[in-house]
This record gives structure tokens, sequence and C-alpha cells, in this order.
């Protein structure tokens, strides 16, 4: 995905609606709180590039070289390679914890609950924690139904369909979904991507970053808001403290969900 990051676009990156949740959300802490001390799960810029206060401090944790060479864009001194369910961090050494898309990129649900359980460690006493959930809809959608409205055009653009056909072709939360999948049902729809960027409308370098997806193991496991809230509230150690769902096309499938350390 490193290769293809300047490519990849809302929702599968923060947009403008996101980043001003978020801005509001660390805003809101820092008026009570004073400079923060911020985690990053991943490498997110936009996240990074926020109004921070003076005397603040930032750490990113990933454990994908190639996305912290490619896209981190902060010193090396505020980034760890490490596994999110390590999270080699001193406890209670963390105000605000922000993580952007990735829940579903742990197994569920122990994978998911012990991450919480590691942020429960980490984040200090009235810290908070902010997520953009890639969280599925209420009503399930079946391949061939997202497959229908990519070719009626009601499917703008590859980042979008990735979301659909990805929790589509998801049984349940717990098997998830083998990205390569996703690949493979999308690549029987032409004989090849320029053919089928062709039928789409779509400039063939938009289609293209699909072949990260290719040979790809990794597993997503999408899982619904309300699980999510579960996972935080529901023995994790944590209290809810808002929900935002942004009014950009699967806004409702991107909601940004707090949590505040109990």
């Amino acid at each position: 995905m490193a290769q293809y990051w300047a490519q990849i676009g809302p929702p599968l990156r923060p947009g403008k609606e996101d980043l001003a949740c978020y801005q509001r959300c660390a805003d809101e802490w820092i008026a009570a709180g004073g400079a923060p001390r911020v985690l990053l799960l991943g490498v997110t810029p936009e996240i990074y590039g926020l109004r921070w206060p003076e005397g603040h401090e930032f750490v990113a944790v990933d454990q994908t070289r190639t996305m912290i060479d490619h896209v981190w864009p902060g010193r090396i001194d505020q980034i760890i390679e490490a596994n999110w369910l390590e999270l080699p961090l001193p406890r209670a050494s963390k105000d605000l914890a922000f993580c952007d898309g990735g829940l579903h990129l742990l197994g569920y649900p122990a994978a998911q609950r012990l991450m919480v359980d590691r942020l429960h460690d980490v984040v200090a006493p009235g810290g908070r924690c902010i997520f953009r959930l890639f969280a599925l809809p209420a009503r399930k959608e079946t391949s061939d139904q997202v497959l229908k409205n990519l070719f009626a055009g009601r499917i703008p653009n590859l980042n979008v369909l990735k979301l659909c056909l990805g929790m589509a072709l998801q049984e349940s939360p717990e098997t998830g979904i083998e990205v390569r999948e996703i690949w493979r049902v999308l690549s029987e729809q032409a004989e090849d991507w320029r053919q089928l960027a062709n039928k789409l409308g779509w400039p063939l370098e938009h289609l293209q970053p699909i072949d990260a997806y290719k040979n790809s193991q990794s597993r997503y496991h999408f899982i619904s808001t309300e699980q999510a809230i579960d996972l935080f509230c529901d023995g994790g150690g944590f209290a809810l403290t808002g929900v935002y769902r942004p009014e950009y096309i699967l806004g409702e499938r991107c909601p940004i969900v707090v949590f505040e350390r109990c």
C-alpha cells in the first residue's frame, strides 16, 4: 500500500470532515488538560499535521517498515516500529490515542480486545481514544449488489469500492475477509484492468492500486459500530463520550468514536 499511498483518498484516508472532527476532539481535551502526549496507531500524515500546541509530545506506532519509510511525515525519533498488541510504552504515558481506520486490521474479537486492553494500560485516566472505524452497514450488501452498483455508476471510485466489496464478501467479523479475495472478485469483471477502467470510465492509474491486494495474506475483520463500542466499554475500562458520523459518501460506515479512559 505504501507505493500507492498518493492515490488513496477518502474514505480510506481521512477527509476534511474527519480532520475537523479530530481537531475538535483534540482541542476539547487540550482546553482542560494542556499540551497532550499523543499516540497515533499507524502513520496517518493528516493526524500528525493537526494543530498541536507548543510542548506536546507525539509518537506513532506501526509495524510495517515500508509505511514508515514512505508515508510517515515526522521525525524518526517519533516513530516506533512495533505491533499494536504490544505497544512498548510506559503505563499511563499518553493522553490522546488516535487510530484512523485501523481496528479492522486485527482479528475479532481476541486481537481487537487485546489492543483495547493495551490502550487501557498506556492511556492515562481521563485520556481519550479517538478512532475512525470502517464499520459494517445496518443492512448487509451482497457482492452482486456491489458490482451492480459499480457498473450503474453509483460507486464513484476505488476507495469506496474496496470498502463496499470487502464488507459484502465478509461472512462474519470472526472469519473476516482476505483482501486478495477482493482483488479476485474484481479481476473477474474484465480481461484486464485497462478494459475494466474503460467500462467504468475511470483512469487506469486509479484502478491499478487494487494490485496491492493480489498476493496479500492480510485479512480484514469489519465489525459494527455497536461491537466496537462494546469492546471499549463492556469491561474494556473506557466510557463512550461521542459518536460522529460524517456526511460524505459512505460516511455512515466511517464514524469517529471517542472513548474516555476510566
